[in-house]
Order: C-alpha cells, then sequence, then structure tokens
C-alpha cells in the first residue's frame, strides 16, 4: 500500500492565495503593513530618487508596529549614509577630479574591475587544496580584511562598480562639464577613492533592500548598525538554488574538461582567436576550436552546454522569438555571449601576465581589455554566420547603455569611446547562462507574453515526462501526462500537469519564474510561488472530489477498486527555492522530477574514468527497486530531494564589517549566511540520508584523489 496523503480542504485560505498584511514565518506571525507601502511603491525608500524624510515619519505614524520599527529607524540611518556618500562624491569631484576625459574615465572602472578579478582568481587558486571545496573556500585580501567567498569578490569586482559607471555614462550622454578639481589628484588616485565610495554606495542599497524584502533584522548598538540575515527556511532556500546553480556550472565544467567531451565539437565549431598585437591593439582570426588551447576548448564546451541547459528552462517560443524592433532571438544572442566570453578568456589569461602593483595610469591601462566595435561586429557575423546588421543589433543589445533595468553581468561590454567597447571580464569571462537569460527575458518580455506561451512549454513539459514514464521499466502502469481543462458541473480548472503513475495522481502547477539577483525579485518569485501553491492544492481537492468523472473526461481508465492517491506538486522552471515545500505542497524544478521518475539511483559521487571513457559514479542514492517503492517514496523524494538533503545545515553565519560615514554611523555589521562544509565525504556518507547511499569499492580511492570536491 503507498503512503497515504492527506489533503484537507482548510489549509486552503485567503492567506494562501491572496494578499495579506501579516506575514507566517517559523510559526509566528509578523506585521509588513510599512513593508507592503515600500513594496508597492506608494512610499519611497531612502534608496529611491525623491525620497523625502518627512513624508517617511508621517508613513510610518499611520501604521506604526512594534514588528517594523526597526525598518523605519533603518530608513532613516541609510537615508543619512546614502546621502552621505552621495556629498562625499560630489566633493571628491569637485576638489580632487584630475581634468582627464570621461571616457578615460569609464576605461579605468573597467581597468580596476578587470585588476580586482585578476587578483581574486589568483587567490582562489592559491587558496585550493586537496580535498577543499571552492563553495567554502574565503579569502581576505581585501581592504576591509573580511573573510569573502570567491562568488562574493567577484560580485564585488563589477556590482561596486556599476554606480560609478553608470554615473559616468549619464555624464556622457548629457554633455556634463566636469572641471578640473581644485586640489586634482593623478587618476590613479582618484578612481581608487570614487571606487571606494561606489562599492559602499552600493552595499548600503543591497543592505537596506536586503531589509525591506528579504528575512533580515536591523539594530544599533552605539555607532554601529548591525544587520543579519536569519536561517529562515526561505532564506536558506534561497542560499542552496544559488549553490545548486553555481555547482550546475562546475560540473559542467568538470565535465567537458575531458578529451572525449572536448573532441565533440572538433570540426563543428570555431572561436574567434585573439592576437595580441600590441598594447590595445588587438586581431580577430576566425579559428577552429581544435586548434585552441586545451584550457579553452574546455571552457567553449562548458559554455556550450550551460546555454544548453538555460535555454531548457525557459519556454522556446520566447528564446526563439525576436526581441522588439529587432532582427534577433535571445537564443542568438546567447550564441555570440559565449563567443565573447572566450574572447574575455583570452585577455583575462593575457592579464595574468601584468604586475599587480599599480602606480600610474598606464601601469592601470595594461587591465583594459578594449576592442573595435566594427572588428568585433565583423568577428561575431563570421564566427555565428549571420548577417553584419544582426551581429551589430546583438552588440548594441549586449553593450551596457546605463539603463536602471540593465546590470553588467549580462551586459559586461562598455562603450568607452566611440568605436571602442570594452570588457567588464568579470562578468563577460564568467557567465552564468541562466542568470543572463533571465534577466534578458525579464528586459525584453512582459507578463502578458509569458502567459501566451505558458500552454506550449505545459505541453512540452507534459511530452518530456511521458518519454521519461515510458523508457522507465519499473512503471508498470501509468496514464500518459496531459496538459488539460477539466468541467465538471459548471466548474472549470486548467490543469497544467496530470498524470497517473499506479496509484499516485500527480496534480502539477507549472509556473515560469524569472529572476534577477536582488532581493525584491526573489520576494516577487516566492509570492509567485507561494500563489502556485494555493492553486495547486485547490486544483487537487478538485480532482480528488471528482476522480472518476475526471478520468472520464480525459479518457483515463478508473478502476474503482484502486484507492487512489492525489498530490499537489508545483513545479518551476527555475531552480529558486526548488526543493523546498511551500504551504506544504512540494516544489521542484523540472530536472528535479524528471530525475526520479528516469531511475532508481541518483549519483553522489562521479568521476570521469578515462580507461572507458566515460562517468563513473562511486557512491549513489538508492531511490527505488520497485515500481511499488517508487510510488510510496515520490512524495518523500519530493519534499526533500538528495540535492537538496543536508545542504541547509552547511551555512554558517559569517560577519563582514564596512565603515560608515560619521561618528554617528561609524561601522556597519552585516552578517551573512556562506557555504561552510564542514563535514567530508566519510562523514557525510554515514550520516542517516532519506534514501539509503551505496558506494563502489572505488569510492574511498576516488574521493581521495579529489582535488576540489563540488
Amino acid at each position: 500500500m503507498a503512503l497515504e496523503y492527506h489533503i484537507k480542504k482548510t489549509q486552503i485560505s485567503k492567506s494562501s492565495i491572496g494578499g495579506r498584511k501579516l506575514k507566517i514565518y517559523q510559526g509566528y506571525s509578523v506585521k509588513t503593513a510599512f513593508r507592503d507601502m515600500l513594496r508597492s511603491k506608494k512610499l519611497k525608500s531612502p534608496t529611491d530618487r525623491g525620497f523625502d524624510l518627512k513624508k517617511w515619519s508621517k508613513a510610518w505614524e499611520t501604521v506604526a508596529n512594534d514588528d517594523e520599527k526597526n525598518i523605519f529607524e533603518a530608513g532613516i540611518s541609510f537615508n543619512k549614509l546614502l546621502s552621505d556618500i552621495r556629498n562625499l562624491t560630489e566633493d571628491l569631484y569637485k576638489e580632487k577630479f584630475p581634468g582627464v576625459s570621461l571616457n578615460r574615465m569609464l576605461e579605468l572602472y573597467c581597468c580596476v574591475s578587470n585588476r580586482d578579478i585578476a587578483i581574486a582568481s589568483k587567490s582562489l587558486r592559491e587558496g585550493l587544496t586537496n580535498g577543499s571545496n571552492i563553495h567554502g573556500l574565503l579569502l581576505d585580501n581585501n581592504p576591509a580584511g573580511n573573510p569573502l567567498s570567491g562568488e562574493e569578490i567577484f560580485v564585488g569586482a563589477v556590482d561596486g562598480y556599476q554606480p560609478a559607471i553608470r554615473s559616468c555614462l549619464y555624464k556622457l550622454k548629457t554633455g556634463s562639464d566636469i572641471l578640473v578639481g581644485e586640489k586634482k589628484t593623478t587618476p590613479v588616485d582618484f578612481i581608487r577613492h570614487e571606487a571606494m565610495l561606489s562599492n559602499l554606495y552600493t552595499s548600503y542599497e543591497q543592505y537596506f533592500q536586503a531589509l525591506v524584502w528579504g528575512d533580515y533584522t536591523y539594530s544599533r548598538e552605539d555607532c554601529k548598525i548591525i544587520i543579519q540575515q536569519q536561517p529562515s527556511n526561505k532564506e536558506l532556500a534561497l542560499e542552496v538554488s544559488n549553490l545548486r546553480k553555481s555547482r550546475s556550472q562546475i560540473a559542467h565544467a568538470l565535465s567537458t574538461s575531458q578529451p572525449d567531451a572536448i573532441k565533440l565539437f572538433h570540426g563543428k565549431d570555431n572561436y574567434i582567436k585573439v592576437n595580441f598585437i600590441k598594447t590595445h591593439e588587438v586581431k580577430f582570426v576566425i579559428t577552429p576550436i581544435e586548434k585552441a588551447s586545451l584550457r579553452l576548448q574546455a571552457e567553449n564546451a562548458s559554455l556550450f552546454l550551460n546555454s544548453a541547459d538555460a535555454m531548457e528552462s525557459f519556454p522556446k517560443e520566447l528564446t526563439n522569438k525576436h526581441v522588439d524592433g529587432c532582427s534577433f532571438s535571445l537564443k542568438e544572442a546567447l550564441t555570440a555571449l559565449r563567443h565573447l566570453s572566450l574572447i574575455a578568456k583570452q585577455f583575462a589569461h593575457h592579464n595574468t601576465q601584468h604586475d599587480s602593483d599599480i602606480f600610474s595610469t598606464n601601469q592601470m591601462l595594461r587591465y583594459l581589455a578594449q576592442v573595435n566595435r566594427r572588428d568585433l561586429i565583423s568577428a561575431i557575423s563570421r564566427v555565428t554566420k549571420i548577417s553584419n546588421s544582426k551581429a551589430r543589433e546583438i552588440i548594441d543589445f549586449i553593450t551596457f547603455s546605463g539603463e536602471p533595468k540593465q546590470d553588467l553581468w549580462s551586459h559586461p561590454l562598455i562603450e568607452t569611446r566611440k568605436g571602442k567597447l570594452s570588457f567588464i571580464l568579470g562578468a563577460a569571462a564568467s557567465p552564468i547562462m541562466q542568470r543572463v537569460l533571465e534577466h534578458w527575458l525579464a528586459e525584453c518580455f512582459s507578463n502578458d507574453d509569458i502567459k501566451e506561451k505558458g500552454k506550449t512549454h505545459e505541453e512540452a513539459v507534459s511530452k518530456s515526462i511521458n518519454e521519461i514514464i515510458s523508457s522507465n521499466k519499473l512503471i508498470t502502469d501509468y496514464s500518459p501526462c496531459v496538459s488539460t481543462t477539466v468541467n465538471l458541473n459548471g466548474k472549470k480548472e486548467e490543469i497544467d500537469l496530470l498524470v497517473r503513475i499506479g496509484s499516485i495522481i500527480l496534480v502539477g502547477e507549472l509556473k515560469s519564474i524569472f529572476t534577477s539577483d536582488n532581493p525584491r525579485s526573489h520576494f516577487r518569485a516566492f509570492e509567485k510561488l507561494e500563489f502556485g501553491a494555493g492553486q495547486a492544492k485547490r486544483k487537487a481537492i478538485f480532482i480528488q472530489d471528482n476522480l472518476s468523472s475526471v478520468f472520464s473526461q480525459i479518457n483515463w481508465p478508473f478502476d474503482s477498486t484502486k484507492e487512489y492517491k492525489v498530490l499537489p506538486i508545483i513545479i518551476s522552471n527555475n531552480k529558486i527555492f526548488s526543493g523546498f515545500p511551500i504551504e506544504e505542497v512540494p516544489l521542484v524544478d523540472e530536472l528535479i522530477l524528471r530525475n526520479y521518475l528516469r531511475r532508481n539511483t541518483f549519483p553522489l559521487v562521479s568521476y570521469y574514468d578515462p580507461e572507458i571513457q566515460s562517468t563513473v559514479h562511486a557512491a549513489v542514492y538508492r531511490l527505488y527497486d520497485s515500481f511499488e517503492q517508487l510510488q510510496e517514496n515520490l512524495k518523500k523524494y519530493l519534499l526533500l530531494p538528495p540535492v537538496i538533503e543536508g545542504e541547509s545545515e552547511n551555512f554558517t553565519s559569517k560577519l563582514t564589517q564596512i565603515p560608515g560615514t560619521s561618528l554617528e554611523h561609524q561601522t556597519i555589521e552585516f552578517s551573512r549566511l556562506v557555504y561552510n562544509d564542514l563535514m567530508d565525504n566519510s562523514i557525510k556518507l554515514e550520516k542517516k540520508t532519506n534514501f539509503p547511499i551505496e558506494k563502489s569499492p572505488e569510492h574511498d580511492s576516488v574521493v581521495s584523489a579529489f582535488h576540489m570536491v563540488c
């Protein structure tokens, strides 16, 4: 007998479907009326233009409550901090501006970002030892001496300079004149000073946004501001989601570094080889990929697979559709970005030859990855076999314009002077294709576009599930997956995914989620998934109450002797929050669901065996051994997939300190969750898990030989 799945009608309430003023956090209610005013843009926050402190206080008086007093007080503090940075930046330009052109300033911003990346990359390579985990490695070679992960350093080297770059582009567009400072300094000293202010401004903005949109607390101790990320289920789910995305990227990099994987691309692909002629002069040559270094061949293969994964996560009708007013699709833009990334990687490798000590503008400019715009367009046209005009449109699209909706991660090119484009190497050389594509989709398409293509996506998911079920020999009794509308007794329900496996009926609510890497986007995604949980419950109850009629309407055979169990699930195209149930409804991405239905094991430790030229699993989770077990274990798997299990325990709180701007605000302490894998693999394997783990005889020797565990 399979496990019972109880669906209580009382579980569905207005709080699980519509808007509300009370939020439930692990058993207790928290008032959010003031936050709701900020989230709905009815009240401007300190990070918005036109913020008014009097309106801030007046709005607070209408909803004052103990739960949100910290948000009100934080707004006053952060308004002061942000105002101070703006004033300090204005004074810096007035007193110290070196008198160089704004174009040169843009170039120097790119240089200092690229230099930070070069130093961080070197430190990461030196910090890795046998058996070390790249996700848990922390470096403290930064001005504040804070322990930062590699990802945090890379993010800072890009995001930290974005406000200064955006401001500089705005000044160029508006023709603003900047006078030479009264006590002008050297360009390098000026850039360093402004970069520090730009980084602080970005940090202050992000901290306040985290308070408004995430599960963070704010407090004061004398002249110190203290902000702490709470280890709530939501925040842990978010961190694990990001970890999965990073691991997927690294897994592809490792798998495609093998000779047989690299050879798959031989004769099928060209790349743009960069010949470095002299300082700031390069020549592009279209070359077969097999003539590149093994390192670059592997990176090309990894980018190719990551692009393919990203494309599979979203409806093809959107990714293949021409962007409004343009002749290219986002699929074509992603292909172009892969080639741009290979160019950026060659520049990044070239930069490792430079001395990181900087004393002059010319030394800083060695880190400038600048190319001729016309040459780049021509090279992209030739390597991708698209027209020159389409290549021009794509390059213009990928170039950062400074618009508020853009960021440097998805637009890593900057027109630093007329006819010249410069790379932000931290973003261009290591793009996370899924995140980039998400950003582009959010920029280019409306919610109506997404809804319009939803039905086709549902049918594609159903087709994929049917192919997997039919190929699993252990599944001996099922009714094919369908996307359908059920009409019964004047009531209609649109079911995104409905499939019967033995006595289990899955009622799936599909959600297409596009997110950006900020707390606001994460909050909106969670809201959408919460709404989906309510929908899934409602539809599951409808199916449960009308089983025989539903079976008849969709032409499924109904067995009156069988005890059917209905299981609502949310299926997301995105890994964000995936694997963590919402309101007791399993939330999974398509990959998690397919993995269970495809085979009865899930790999825990894998390696490439050069002798047989194949991937071998040294340890696996045993999910089920029979059709009966498959049904019994399905809900257990969906509520806690092996890929998620235990990961929440590996996050610990780490403290970062950054300076304030006055005696009143001397220091900001920010505690955030970081990955800190304290368990070695032998402990992990001995630990009790949701599913039994089976080791191969080669496991111990394989794990001991690993240089980097991902």
